[in-house]
């Protein structure tokens, strides 16, 4: 980010956190991703049945996205002039955690890149017959298809971690933040004050 920015952030403990809905705003593929949180779950059963879920997730969560490589090349991309140094990831996602409003979890972890927005999943005793009556006859929104269907999706986080190849140069890093909005409002970015995350990080000059 631009230095300004790093100055707030190390003075104030100011930081910007946004969500996917403003990822896909950004009109250039540097920042931006129309995709994003969006993609298929696939799972297969004994029978040969091939179950496809094609879903949105993350409508939930704040996110940081950062980068496992410093280079001038990553800041021209961006561009911008500065950035800086998370040491301890782990701490600095609990710290920011604890600042945002109506928080719930915290996930951290790489980006996952693939040439589709496909998660493939092994769902233990998943039947064709789960999607049928007595008859055979296809129920479509039944029961046991909706408990089916949350078992394939879990929380989302697979979708909310996976980018497409051509972002790979990126190698990013994700911090992911839920909240529950059913009681508290989900905005498409947050500007939070937590001096409490920047000892987890280091100002980087330029000749570092």
């Amino acid at each position: 980010m631009d230095e300004k920015y790093i100055d707030l952030f190390f003075e104030q403990g100011t930081l910007r956190i946004s969500s996917f809905k403003k990822f896909i705003q950004y009109p250039d593929e540097i920042r931006g991703d129309k995709s994003e949180g969006s993609g298929t779950y696939e799972t297969n059963s004994n029978e040969g049945l091939q179950y496809l879920l094609l879903t949105n997730t993350g409508s939930n969560a704040y996110m940081f996205c950062t980068s496992l490589i410093a280079s001038g090349e990553i800041k021209s991309q961006f561009e911008v002039n500065s950035y800086f140094r998370i040491n301890n990831p782990l701490e600095f996602s609990a710290a920011i955690l604890n600042a945002i409003a109506g928080s719930t979890q915290a996930f951290l972890g790489f980006c996952n890149y693939q040439d589709h927005r496909i998660v493939k999943k092994q769902i233990e005793g998943f039947s064709v017959h789960d999607f049928t009556d007595e008859k055979g006859e296809l129920i479509i929104g039944g029961q046991m298809m909706n408990q089916r269907n949350n078992e394939i999706m879990g929380n989302g986080i697979d979708l909310m971690f996976l980018k497409e190849n051509k972002y790979q140069s990126q190698a990013e890093f994700r911090f992911v933040w839920t909240i529950n909005n059913q009681f508290y409002e989900m905005h498409e970015y947050l500007d939070i004050e937590c001096k409490e995350a920047v000892q987890f990080c280091e100002r980087v000059t330029n000749s570092s």
